[in-house]
């Protein structure tokens, strides 16, 4: 693993405390999203935020490669409204 000099570790907190806001929002929205088309909220959430950690770990494990995995916003425009 690659050693992190002084002057990285600061950009890779900040890169961090980014992706987690994101992903706090994606699933906030997304479960609103799927709320709107007939799904329990609740039951939403957790599918996001399942299927975006088995993505996540399946992509760092397998490809060795640190990215968020999250559902695609564009796919949901494909179910049917209430």
């Amino acid at each position: 693993m690659k050693q992190l000099n002084n002057k990285q570790w600061p950009i890779e907190v900040i890169a961090g405390i980014i992706g987690y806001l994101t992903t706090v929002y994606i699933v906030a929205v997304n479960s609103s999203i799927l709320a709107e088309a007939g799904i329990d909220r609740e039951q939403a959430m957790i599918a996001t935020i399942l299927a975006s950690f088995i993505g996540s770990v399946l992509v760092g494990m397998w490809a060795k490669v640190p990215i968020i995995i999250f559902l695609v916003w564009e796919l949901m425009s494909y179910l049917p409204s209430p």
